[in-house]
């Protein structure tokens, strides 16, 4: 959602075949989707990679958006209609460690009707892991 330092970075998982490559600002890694119709969604479901940050930005580093945790992995937060927007849904993060594949959450999303912008922002208490948004998938309720 923001372009201060953007990259293109490629996984660094799996060792053989294709690794993803994720989009992200090193500043500020948030992902916006727009005009997504919400109607009848139920939950959401993300993949996401952690990556090391070394990135060599200098006093820059001093910049790096670093939002509260709650839980103590962090979480991916989902916001209504722009980063500052209500959160809509807070789903944990698995703990970081040697995983470096792809890990996958799974949350409810706060019910909502119409087409808005979605923002996804990683919550974290300290520079690594650096988590990159890989996928999002909404889930109608049955």
């Amino acid at each position: 959602c923001k372009s201060a330092i953007a990259l293109s970075i490629e996984g660094p998982a799996p060792l053989a075949g294709k690794r993803p490559v994720f989009l992200t600002d090193v500043l500020d890694p948030c992902w916006i989707w727009h005009k997504v119709d919400l109607t009848g969604i139920a939950s959401i479901e993300a993949s996401a990679g952690q990556l090391p940050f070394n990135f060599q930005i200098g006093r820059d580093v001093e910049k790096v958006a670093m939002r509260p945790m709650v839980t103590s992995d962090g979480e991916l937060e989902v916001h209504l209609d722009g980063c500052t927007g209500a959160k809509i849904a807070v789903l944990p993060m698995p703990h970081s460690g040697a995983n470096v594949a792809l890990s996958e959450v799974r949350g409810a999303l706060a019910p909502q009707t119409g087409v808005h912008d979605l923002c996804f922002t990683f919550t974290r208490a300290t520079l690594d892991p650096y988590w990159a948004l890989h996928t999002v998938k909404l889930v109608p309720g049955h």
